[in-house]
Formats: C-alpha cells, sequence, structure tokens
C-alpha cells in the first residue's frame, strides 16, 4: 500500500442556524431562516480545509440527512485518505450514498482548500483558472410586504446594483404585475430583471399568466411548474419568447440532457 504523505486524520461537521434579514417568500414556502453544515477536515500537518452542504428540505434534502451521510457513510472512507485525489473520492461517495449532493459538494470543497493550501494556489487557479474579476451581485425581491422590498431595492440601485430577481408564486398573480409594473416604472431597462416561480405555478395556467408578464422584458423566467413537469416546461418554451430557466428540474447532467431533448 502505498504511503499518504499527509492523509486526513480528523472530521468535525457544525451545524449552524442562519436567520436572514427578512423574511423571502417563494413559490414553495418560506425562509426566515436556514440550517446549513460546515464542513472542517484536518490533514497530519495541520492543514485544514473546509466545506459547506446548504440543502433545502423541499429542494435538495435536509441537513439531517447531509449530517448522517457524512458521518455514517463519508467518515470512515475519507480518514486516511490523500486529500489530492478529489475526483477518485467524489466518484467512491456517489456509489456509497445516493443524492446527498450537497454533503458530496462539502467534501469536495473542503478538499480543494487543503490542496489549495498545500499548493499555495487558489481554488479558482487549482481548477482552470478565473474567467471573472468580478460578478455582479443578484438581489431577489421575494419580501411579502413589498414596501420594504421597495426601500431595499433603491438602497441597493444606489450601491449600483442592477440585476433583481422577483420571486413569484406565493401571492396572487396580481401581485407578481403589479411588483413588476412598480419595478419598471421607477428604473426602466436600467435594470436587468428576471422572475423566479420555485415550482410555483399550475401547468394549465402558465401559458396564460406568462404571456402577461412578458411586456416587462424579463431576461429569464425560471421554474414555473413543479420540477418533475419537464413536458409542461417545454410547452411553455415553444408558447412564449421570454427564455425559460431550468432549476430545480436540473440536478446533475442527465437531467440537463433530458430537459434540453424535451
Amino acid at each position: 500500500m502505498t504511503r499518504v504523505s499527509d492523509p486526513i486524520i480528523a472530521m468535525r461537521v457544525h451545524v449552524l442556524r442562519m436567520p436572514t434579514l427578512a423574511t423571502h417568500a417563494h413559490g414553495i414556502g418560506d425562509v426566515s431562516s436556514f440550517d446549513t453544515v460546515i464542513l472542517e477536515l484536518k490533514t497530519s500537518s495541520g492543514i485544514t480545509g473546509w466545506g459547506e452542504a446548504s440543502p433545502w428540505p423541499v429542494f435538495t434534502g435536509t441537513v439531517e440527512a447531509s449530517v448522517a451521510a457524512l458521518h455514517v457513510f463519508m467518515r470512515p472512507y475519507l480518514m486516511g485518505a490523500d486529500p489530492c485525489l478529489v475526483e477518485k473520492h467524489l466518484a467512491a461517495m456517489d456509489r456509497m450514498v445516493v443524492n446527498c449532493t450537497e454533503a458530496k459538494a462539502a467534501v469536495e470543497m473542503a478538499l480543494l482548500d487543503i490542496m489549495g493550501k498545500m499548493s499555495g494556489l487558489s481554488v479558482g487557479d487549482l481548477i482552470g483558472g478565473r474567467c471573472h474579476d468580478a460578478i455582479p451581485l443578484s438581489f431577489s425581491v421575494a419580501n411579502p410586504n413589498y414596501d420594504l422590498d421597495r426601500e431595499t431595492v433603491k438602497e441597493f440601485y444606489a450601491r449600483n446594483i442592477r440585476i433583481y430577481k422577483l420571486k413569484a408564486g406565493f401571492a396572487s398573480h396580481e401581485f407578481d404585475v403589479m411588483r413588476l409594473q412598480d419595478l419598471r416604472n421607477t428604473y426602466g431597462s436600467e435594470i436587468d430583471l428576471r422572475v423566479d416561480y420555485n415550482q410555483g405555478m399550475h401547468a394549465y395556467e402558465a401559458i396564460r399568466r406568462l404571456k402577461d408578464l412578458e411586456r416587462f422584458d424579463l431576461t429569464f423566467i425560471e421554474q414555473p411548474v413543479p420540477r418533475t413537469n419537464i413536458e409542461a416546461m417545454a410547452r411553455i418554451t415553444q408558447a412564449i419568447d421570454t427564455p425559460i430557466l431550468a432549476d430545480e428540474s436540473v440536478f446533475g447532467p442527465r437531467d440537463a440532457l433530458t430537459v434540453v431533448k424535451m
């Protein structure tokens, strides 16, 4: 057996509850706090790598499932492992436990963090180098109290933030239209405006209501119907001019291929 020069010798899993500044409403539920898992891996030389698993129960799974996957399945495998064999470890984790994608992502982050500290490189440089020096910030307009969101958008606009995603489908269609109209009337074409339903629409009403939104010149409309209703997503795409973005419908390359073929 080949001796590993700096193996992983310790692993700790931290569970945190993070409050949000305001309740955010989504088509599939409200969020006023979120639970997250912080993974800590340590090598024999004392290098520590950090990763995070941040699931949402209605989308991908629970914190409890991520913690169990890390403790029960991944911990025995990772102890004594070479932290630099990232792809090997990811393939092994796919074989040992299905789903739990956030837990696997946390391990990948922590391993890459260790590799970066070993080599003196950023994780960006490790995986091929940066494409951009800056990424524009997007703010989600999702407060059920739109007066509060209006003030927040005003503040962010003054700070040169120009991308706004309106969370829709958690109240009436008229409420969604009112907010979009107000944002367009106030900021015109100066903002990049998009809508995310988080699966909150019924398929039978989607085309009629989404056509009503096209007058607001949206960049895209994200996941209007439940993730398993790929057929409806395809019909909506054919029926309207605004691009439809599949989010919850795509969790891997095979899902992406299925969506493209539709």
